[in-house]
């Protein structure tokens, strides 16, 4: 079960709860009272006015310092209808995400019992099932660890019902993504390696990955109110806060998601048991008698593993490290269905910052909050202003274009989603404008290969890193301080702007030839067309029928989009659709045919021979359309 951790002195840690707005304080090492109430002041503050801005009906704060807790509290309500308020030590927040530092805690105690190599072949721990080798190079831990195994996308693996869990090997093995990179060569953030990562820890611990999880985490560090299961067991199911919507003015709960990657997303916590274990990870795996860790592996998950260039931010252990306010910031976030949630240490400081939403709103909320916290600590200079240069200078050009982050997916059906999350910078005057997340930023040039940001915004704060290859062609950028992803430059036949123009020319052409389908089914009254031959009668009809299946395709992507499903079924209407536009598909081949015998023999006339070339060269081109975006074939 895993071996008992040792232990060690440290001071009492006094635990100081604020439930709803009931503030108390601890002393600090180092920090007098009147630093502390400041702090906590500052934060109560901070808060109370950040729920009603971001709409949000509750959070859970926690602040550590020195081995302590400075500050727990609650706020708002973890259940609006009954008006229950949210406890720092009683209410549970899913956290998400989160869930993966406990994961790489699990592999690191493992490391360090020597049951794990980091530097391995993950092949080597995994019974039943294997990583294809697609590319040169073994994918490791650590490549888990920090991302860069080179996974493609993986589908969603939500559950509608606790009744569809499955166990771990089996959804692994039955959903295994493809690779598309070579590992170690750029972050591409994926839960199912850090669900691999827990896999792992169950074969090689021995036993299932909850229970490893509890007994060499958990249950040392006294997280009493965490659990892994879904939903949580009784007893700290009742105070499980309820995530909501805030919609036409009021907030409307959520239903409880499942999610079948239990090592990457699934934990549901409180303020206070985050407070041990962000205290265990600062204090280099101690917390009161009790280590989880050796010194120099807890020391060894913060130090940074990976980046994908060394002017920008990267990945430790499992942690993501950011550069904010003269200080080195490690953190993780979480966000699964209204839940929000972020955890960040400053190792420097010995300081800890965590918060809980149960709301969308936290998305937005938990960064500023972040923002507000390091301010405040650690007050910033005067902003530099960058001038902004009065004429583009020639080579700002070469940046602009279309890009897409290395998280998209590249070998199913769900590529088509990719338009929707490009990345576009386009130059304006001697500024590269930057539109996407939702958000536009302006960014000047301030170095080679480098922009900063003009002004501060909530999604493109820092600097834009770019690479070039060895003609001098800009190929990727990076922001500094979002590890997760590279962005890679989109091949012009994957710009948004072609392929709706594409879609557009298509679509008109197509329209033009769907009364096709409907002459040959209904006999035509007049006798010259009677006489008609049969076969260019069936020819014009194929063809027409072929452009009247991809018209109707083109208008339900326009308007419903496509739906895939979640992981274990696909809607019978998306099935139905792609397998008739795949039929389609293989008329349209062979309509070069067609057009053969209609020139060969001269008929409906130059002009009708020239429309039923059109059409048919326009469904051919629609073939390599589907056939690029992989939908012909339907991979899921």
């Amino acid at each position: 079960m895993g071996k008992t951790r040792h232990s060690v002195a440290v001071l009492a840690l006094p635990l100081m709860v604020v439930a709803f707005g009931t503030l108390s304080l601890s002393s600090v090492e180092g920090e007098s009272n009147e630093e502390a109430g400041e702090l906590v002041s500052f934060l109560d503050g901070f808060m109370t006015a950040q729920l009603r801005a971001y709409r949000v009906p509750g959070a859970a704060v926690c602040v550590v310092r020195d081995g302590e807790v400075v500050l727990a509290a609650g706020y708002g309500y973890s259940e609006v209808e009954d008006g229950r308020p949210v406890s720092a030590d009683g209410t549970l927040f899913r956290v998400a995400s989160i869930t993966k530092l406990f994961t790489w805690t699990a592999v690191m105690q493992l490391v360090e019992d020597g049951k794990l190599d980091p530097d391995a072949d993950v092949n080597s721990y995994l019974e039943g099932f294997q990583i294809p080798s697609d590319f040169p190079g073994s994918i490791t831990i650590s490549h888990l660890a920090t991302h860069t195994a080179g996974f493609d996308r993986a589908r969603d693996m939500s559950a509608a019902e606790v009744g569809e869990l499955r166990p771990l090997g089996e959804v692994l093995s039955d959903h295994l993504p493809g690779r598309v990179r070579p590992p170690g060569e750029f972050t591409a953030y994926s839960n199912y390696g850090a669900a691999l990562a827990g896999l792992v820890v169950q074969e090689a611990s021995g036993v299932p990955y909850e229970s490893y999880v509890k007994e060499n985490i958990l249950d040392p560090l006294g997280m009493a109110r965490t659990t892994l299961a879904q939903p949580p067991p009784p007893g700290l199911a009742e105070n499980l806060a309820t995530g909501y919507i805030y919609s036409r003015g009021a907030y409307r709960p959520g239903s409880f998601l499942y999610h079948q990657l239990v090592p990457a997303i699934s934990m549901s916590s409180t303020a206070t048991d985050m407070a041990r274990f962000m205290i265990a990870h600062l204090q280099d795996g101690c917390y009161g008698n009790t280590s989880i860790l050796e010194e120099d592996q807890a020391r060894l998950m913060k130090d940074r593993l990976f980046t994908n260039d060394l002017s920008v931010s990267g990945w430790a252990f499992g942690f993501m490290e950011i550069f904010s306010n003269g200080r080195r910031i490690i953190m993780h976030g979480g966000s699964w269905g209204q839940f929000y949630s972020l955890l960040a240490l400053v190792p420097e400081d010995d300081i800890g910052l965590f918060v809980a939403y149960n709301s969308p709103g936290g998305g937005p909320a938990r960064s500023a909050l972040l923002r507000a916290f390091l301010d405040h600590l650690y007050p910033p200079g005067p902003q530099q202003v960058l001038p902004v240069p009065g004429d583009p200078r020639p080579e700002i050009h070469r940046f602009g274009g279309s890009y897409r982050k290395t998280g998209s997916a590249y070998l199913t059906i769900s590529k088509l989603s990719n338009l929707n999350a490009q990345i576009d910078l386009k130059v304006e005057g001697g500024t590269l404008v930057m539109s996407g997340f939702g958000d536009t930023q302006p960014w000047v040039i301030s170095g080679p290969l480098t922009f900063s940001a003009v002004g501060r915004q909530p999604h493109f704060s820092g600097e834009l890193v770019f690479r070039e290859d060895g003609a001098g062609r800009i190929t990727h950028f990076f922001l500094s301080n979002d590890a997760r992803f590279a962005f890679e430059r989109v091949p012009w036949y994957e710009g948004t702007g072609f392929t709706y123009t594409f879609l557009g020319a298509c679509g008109l052409i197509f329209l033009s030839a769907v009364a096709w389908p409907l002459g040959y089914i209904r006999r035509p009254r007049r006798t010259w067309i009677v006489k008609e031959p049969a076969m260019p009668r069936l020819s014009r009809a194929i063809v027409g029928f072929v452009a009247l299946s991809n018209l109707i395709f083109i208008f339900v992507l326009s308007t419903l989009g496509l739906r895939t499903g979640h992981a274990y079924w696909v809607p019978s209407s998306t099935l139905a659709l792609l397998t008739v536009v795949s039929a389609s598909a293989i008329l349209a081949l062979i309509s070069p045919a067609f057009l053969a015998l209609s020139w060969r023999d001269g008929h409906w006339g130059a002009l009708g021979r020239l429309h039923l070339s059109a059409v048919a060269l326009a469904s051919l081109a629609f073939v390599w359309w589907l056939i690029n975006w992989h939908l012909i074939g339907f991979q899921f």
